[in-house]
């Protein structure tokens, strides 16, 4: 039997789990104990530096700087001008520093961030940037003022 203790939050903590079997004289009892503590989770730093660059009237290229090494992946955020709310656009991998997002209506504006995430939770959000696919020419860099 193996028996696994994974404290949530950074704790001392200690595990005694007993095992009892038999009656009587014929009984025995296994203690087993243990003491440790858990180091406290951590979410990611967040990424920086998210620039675009326009790829085609229907497609633009994000890329930012990973400053995590705990990180499980990102998730790109988008908003089409004048609407509320961003929603989740893309997800990119642990380590991933760039995406192509697709599917974008050329004369239209859109605003992005990036979160890294892991199983503690998500970062900080990253800079927001706003692409304008009728004022940028294709392969033009745009970053965040």
């Amino acid at each position: 039997m193996t028996v696994t203790f994974n404290p949530i939050a950074a704790a001392k903590f200690t595990n005694t789990l007993q095992f009892k079997w038999g009656s009587g004289k014929s009984s025995a009892v296994l203690s087993l104990s243990g003491t440790g503590q858990a180091a406290a989770p951590t979410v990611p730093t967040k990424p920086t530096n998210l620039a675009a660059t326009v790829l085609s009237s229907s497609q633009v290229s994000l890329s930012w700087q990973d400053n995590s090494n705990n990180e499980t992946g990102f998730a790109v955020y988008m908003r089409r001008g004048g609407d509320n709310g961003f929603s989740i656009k893309a997800y990119g991998n642990r380590d991933d520093t760039s995406i192509t997002i697709s599917g974008l209506t050329f004369a239209s504006r859109y605003e992005f961030y990036v979160v890294a995430f892991n199983d503690s939770g998500p970062s900080l959000a990253s800079n927001t940037i706003t692409v304008s696919l009728r004022s940028l020419l294709s392969g033009k860099q745009q970053r965040a003022a």
